[in-house]
């Protein structure tokens, strides 16, 4: 769990489940949330917002870069939950 979801105690609610449109597959389960949930995390996305801006360029570059690469080594994987999401052929 990421930093900021970590950071956002959510009541437990009910799942989402996560379907490819064209075959009815599972493709996975995401936890649905309240208003009052989702008003928690945007609070904790700007408390770090504070916190991000305070870092020196190079080193907010040096983590984006890092992200990138971590999208890229799953571009594949990436590619073929969204199109499995949207229900188009690979």
């Amino acid at each position: 769990m990421g930093a900021l979801a970590s950071a956002v105690d959510t009541v437990p609610s009910s799942k989402i489940v996560s379907r490819n449109p064209a075959t009815g597959a599972v493709l996975g389960e995401v936890t649905e949330t309240s208003p009052a949930d989702v008003a928690k995390a945007v609070d904790a996305a700007r408390r770090a917002q504070k916190d991000w801006g305070e870092l020196p360029v190079r080193e907010r570059a040096r983590r984006l870069e890092r992200f990138r690469d971590l999208i890229v080594a799953r571009a594949e994987e990436l590619c073929a939950l969204i199109a499995d999401e949207t229900g188009k052929t690979r």
